[in-house]
């Protein structure tokens, strides 16, 4: 998963002309930019299973995704 973000984040800098922005290259490499060590990032995935939809992250950020995507919130902790 670590190898996967970082390939994610080389190709959101790469620079091409049929591209419509890119990432700076004084932007920090995506874990750092979300406040994440890449251990406690996996750990948080074995967590959940995204590949069926799952939401992760800070509960108004979860908030904030369900409103915009006409979704409800499902909580293991109900």
């Amino acid at each position: 998963m670590a190898d996967y973000l970082a390939l994610v984040d080389w190709t959101g800098r790469a620079q091409r002309e049929d591209k419509r922005g890119f990432i700076t290259p004084e932007t920090p490499a995506i874990l750092k930019r979300l406040g994440l060590d890449a251990d406690s990032f996996l750990i948080a995935l074995g967590q959940h299973q995204l590949s069926q939809g799952s939401v992760i992250g800070h509960k108004q950020a979860q908030s904030a995704y369900a409103k915009a995507h006409h979704r409800r919130l499902w909580s293991a902790n109900r």
